[in-house]
């Protein structure tokens, strides 16, 4: 089974790209995933989209696009859609679908000129890497392999009363969890405690309780890595619109779900990040 975004265009083409376990970027920007420099009413990084599987798939707007994302009418800014779900983006029509398709078939007529349209597309998209860019002070980092936030589960400690460990980690981990919305790093604490606590309560013959610590692990676990996808996705398309404000707090963001990785390059380009934008913020308001 294929996993693919069909983009639909307002005569009728359609372009297939295959979505993969990892996010993509949808934009007018060449050095996105899915790019679609033809589409003006995009910005440069437009959305994310995420494939979770059979589960569906998640779909994040970037903050300040000028062009909204409807579904059914309603204006959308993040959710898990459903396999089917068709969005509307300007005159694109953007749908999330299985696919059995064998082999792989980047652009298919709907009908004639499609190929013409294709050809403008990659012609453009040479174009535009033959043209010199400006020179900005700002390392965008796109080239950057963001890590991992958690790897693994973590593990009861050893020595002592598991059940008691068990106790104390879920209490932990659900004063931590309350406390994710006002501190990323509490976020990621207490995934960590929901994990000890469900391996503990395993440890203990608990079994019923270590399934519903798991379960709050690993859902708590996948809301923070959205969250973690779609910061990444914000901070770029703040640099792309010199907005240094917005860049600035999707960087501090960032710096804190990853503060628990601190010796990874990606994370001191953070660091250096804030301080080349929070320059550049203090230049605007000069």
């Amino acid at each position: 089974m294929i996993y693919e975004a069909q983009i639909i265009r307002s005569d009728g083409s359609t372009a297939f790209f295959p979505l993969a376990d990892s996010e993509l970027i949808l934009g007018r920007s060449s050095n996105v995933a899915i790019s679609l420099p033809a589409a003006n009413e995009l910005e440069l990084e437009h959305l994310l989209i995420l494939a979770r599987g059979e589960e569906g798939c998640w779909v994040s707007v970037a903050a300040r696009t000028e062009t909204p994302v409807f579904r059914d009418g309603e204006e959308l800014r993040s959710a898990l859609l459903p396999w089917g779900t068709e969005l509307r983006v300007g005159s694109l029509t953007l749908r999330l679908a299985r696919s059995e398709r064998q082999g792989w078939h980047w652009f298919t007529p709907a009908r004639s000129g499609i190929f013409a349209f294709a050809i403008l597309v990659f012609g453009f998209v040479g174009w535009s890497h033959s043209q010199p860019r400006a020179a900005t002070k700002i390392d965008s980092g796109r080239a950057r392999a963001h890590p991992l936030l958690f790897e693994g589960a973590s593990r009861c400690p050893s020595g002592g009363d598991a059940r008691r460990s068990a106790a104390q980690s879920a209490y932990v981990a659900h004063s931590r969890a309350d406390r994710y919305a006002y501190d990323a790093r509490d976020g990621i604490r207490a995934v960590v405690r929901f994990e000890q606590a469900a391996d503990c309560y395993e440890t203990a013959g608990e079994a019923v309780v270590a399934a519903e610590m798991r379960a709050r692990a690993l859902g708590l676990r996948e809301a923070i890595d959205t969250d973690y996808a779609t910061e990444r996705l914000r901070l770029m398309n703040a640099i792309d619109q010199r907005a240094w404000s917005d860049a600035l707090h999707a960087t501090e963001r960032l710096i804190l779900l990853t503060q628990h990785l601190e010796e990874h390059d990606y994370v001191q380009w953070l660091k250096r990040l804030r301080r080349q934008i929070s320059a550049e913020d203090r230049r605007r308001s000069d």
